[in-house]
């Protein structure tokens, strides 16, 4: 065992010395948060997170959570965005093993404005739209999505008749609806048989008069 007296060894005749680089700045750190519309108070699903001027991003889950990883221990910045919303640009300074938490409040200053704060105003009439809020929000999950889907809001359509999926998915692009009786029975897409279509509502497989007889 050497202790501080110790003499390297001699290198051989010839033999090169090595030498090793350290990483600088090789500590990273972690960032995590929850993305929120200031309006509706809602949390947002599908908000990319992006460190700027790296591969590093991250999407919001259901709850609007995010977590980004592997974040290099400097002062970054960190781009949000949502369809519809402005984007947003924060600065943060991630100290190397720090678990560090922003969250993200995202408007439409071309829709709300964009003084903040509590601004008292006079009495007036509120009229909200749903169908565009939905719209966003659909909007949002299709460009989003891991693979390649039509997302539809519902509130564009209104009321449906007896609620039958059947009568949402006429209007979509390749998409036949059988009838009997003027019932919607089955559903067939690109041309294909209504037998060889499956059709889920929450991840369940729902009943298809086409597959059962």
């Amino acid at each position: 065992m050497c202790n501080l007296r110790c003499r390297p060894r001699s290198l051989r005749p010839g033999a090169k010395r090595r030498r090793f680089l350290l990483p600088r700045n090789s500590a990273t750190g972690s960032v995590s948060g929850r993305g929120q519309s200031e309006v509706t108070g809602r949390y947002l699903g599908n908000v990319r997170g992006t460190v700027k001027g790296t591969a590093l991003t991250a999407f919001t889950d259901n709850s609007g959570t995010f977590r980004l990883t592997q974040v290099p221990s400097d002062q970054v910045t960190l781009e949000t965005f949502y369809f519809g919303l402005d984007s947003q640009q924060v600065t943060l300074d991630v100290a190397p093993g720090q678990a560090l938490e922003q969250n993200v409040s995202l408007t439409s200053r071309a829709a709300v404005g964009d003084k903040p704060g509590v601004v008292k105003l006079d009495p007036f009439v509120l009229t909200s739209s749903k169908l565009t809020e939905g719209e966003a929000l659909a909007t949002n999950e299709q460009r989003f999505a891991p693979n390649i889907k039509n997302v539809v809001s519902t509130d564009a359509f209104g009321d449906v008749a007896e609620g039958n999926i059947a009568e949402f998915m006429r209007s979509r692009p390749g998409v036949t609806v059988g009838y009997e009786d003027e019932m919607p029975t089955s559903v067939s897409i690109r041309g294909f048989g209504g037998n060889m279509t499956n059709v889920m509502s929450d991840g369940a497989t729902t009943a298809n008069s086409a597959r059962i007889g």
